[in-house]
């Protein structure tokens, strides 16, 4: 039989100072918790009677000619609303044009040959963002296609959401926001949340589970370091071939027996590199 692997005390303090906002916790803590999902779609969206009935954590949607991506957080109410919770914590990774894509690739995913586009479902596509990332000092931010000349809204279904863990005061939003920015379960305000970190944080089967995720995240991270290395080298014999031979980009990746898509890769690397 294995035997259990030994958690050290610094792990232990990593996962006593997770919070929400931490990718592995929030990846523990909200799976198969629709309750917690729903708290957090209630207070952000202020409807109160919104019903979560499925929940995906890390979901990865694909995109067969381009890039595909994983979400942190996709959610389907009573009425098939659609909804896409990212948390992040840098400005980079917040970008509108990565929402307009989050949201053309939920569309896309559920859409069919010959399905009538008017039964597309609402969709919501919210940053919970670690700064105020608009510099407003609001807790939400809302944003919708309009007519510029008259303000009058387009009604297309899909609704871009920043939401501001900067800001702080006495309302729902504000102790949401206090609640994700929180290592300690005794100082959150809302109990689903509160319970459902302290499992994570003190019960013995909890932690072992949070630990499992971490260890898993780990090892993700070392594969993905060496495939990155792996394609800077790639990058690099490219360059060096072309360089010393003459050949052509294609001819060179060809040579270099370069899959497709890592031939693609390569050569619009190269071709940033000259355009600079």
């Amino acid at each position: 039989m294995k035997s259990k692997k030994t958690i050290s005390k610094h792990d232990l303090e990593i996962i006593k100072n997770y919070c929400l906002l931490d990718d592995s916790f929030m990846e523990v803590c909200f799976n198969g918790n629709p309750n917690a999902v729903e708290l957090v779609l209630r207070i952000i969206l202020n409807k109160p009677d919104l019903s979560v009935i499925e929940v995906k954590i890390q979901d990865s949607l694909k995109n067969l000619r381009g890039r595909s991506v994983r979400m942190d957080i996709l959610a389907r109410d009573g009425h098939g609303t659609l909804y896409n919770i990212e948390i992040q914590r840098g400005e980079k990774g917040a970008a509108a044009k990565r929402a307009r894509y989050h949201a053309s690739l939920m569309d896309a995913g559920i859409t069919s040959p010959g399905d009538d586009f008017e039964h597309l479902p609402e969709l919501y596509v919210i940053f919970i963002t670690e700064s105020d990332v608009r510099g407003r000092n609001k807790a939400v931010y809302e944003f919708a296609y309009i007519d510029i000349e008259s303000g009058e809204p387009l009604d297309y279904g899909t609704h871009i959401l920043y939401v501001n863990n900067e800001f702080r005061d006495d309302s729902d939003i504000g102790k949401l926001m206090q609640d994700f920015a929180e290592s300690d379960p005794d100082k959150m305000h809302y109990d689903v949340l509160a319970e459902t970190a302290r499992y994570y944080k003190e019960d013995a089967k909890g932690v072992a589970d949070m630990y499992r995720v971490m260890d898993i995240k780990f090892n993700e991270g070392l594969r993905e370091g060496k495939l990155e290395g792996a394609h800077s080298k790639a990058v690099e014999l490219l360059k060096n071939l072309i360089e010393s031979t003459g050949m052509n980009a294609e001819a060179a990746a060809a040579a270099l027996r370069l899959s497709e898509d890592e031939r693609d890769r390569c050569i619009s690397e190269l071709n940033e590199l000259d355009n600079k």
